[in-house]
């Protein structure tokens, strides 16, 4: 399961299971991927603004893995304890 914030639009062109990014931080993301389910997040330029410091510096944040850079987005694993 991918965390996104089109979660239809990437339903449809890949077939992927998908939920969406929710409005907060990276804590609020963390606990909605823990509840859903979610491994990955692909954070896009048109992000929400509680992600701002992510797209920044996605690199350096606890609790999530940079795993590549795919245009204007990022591709980060989730990393549970």
């Amino acid at each position: 399961v991918v965390m996104i914030n089109n979660p239809a639009g990437l339903f449809a062109a890949t077939g992927r299971a998908a939920i969406v990014t929710p409005n907060g931080g990276v804590e609020t993301a963390i606990a909605a991927a823990q509840r859903y389910g979610a491994r990955y997040l692909i954070l896009e330029e048109d992000h929400v603004e509680g992600l701002d410091e992510l797209y920044e510096a996605p690199e350096n944040m606890p609790g999530l893995i940079y795993l590549s850079k795919i245009q204007n987005a990022y591709l980060l694993e989730f990393a549970f304890d």
